[in-house]
């Protein structure tokens, strides 16, 4: 009866050790995934951030040029009346 209980016993601790390394394998995983999900993001987002200094200094290219086509006129139409 011993005999039996003792070979129960490593049984269920066999088990135990086979499901806890399973679950060490599967959180090693998720782990993987989530740091390349957190690399791609973070690609994504230096993308976004370059885009948008680009499109950035483009609006104040365009700003720059609409004042001093504004200041032409406005400085023509002075000339004009003079």
């Amino acid at each position: 009866m011993l005999h039996v209980c003792l070979f129960q016993y490593s049984l269920n601790e066999r088990k135990l050790l086979e499901l806890r390394t399973e679950m060490v394998a599967l959180h090693a995983q998720q782990d993987r995934a989530v740091t390349q999900t957190d690399r791609k993001i973070d690609t994504e987002v230096a993308g976004l951030k370059t885009m948008l200094e680009s499109h950035k200094l483009d609006n104040i290219k365009y700003l720059a040029g609409s004042v001093f086509t504004c200041l032409t006129v406005a400085l023509g139409f002075y000339r004009l009346w003079i």
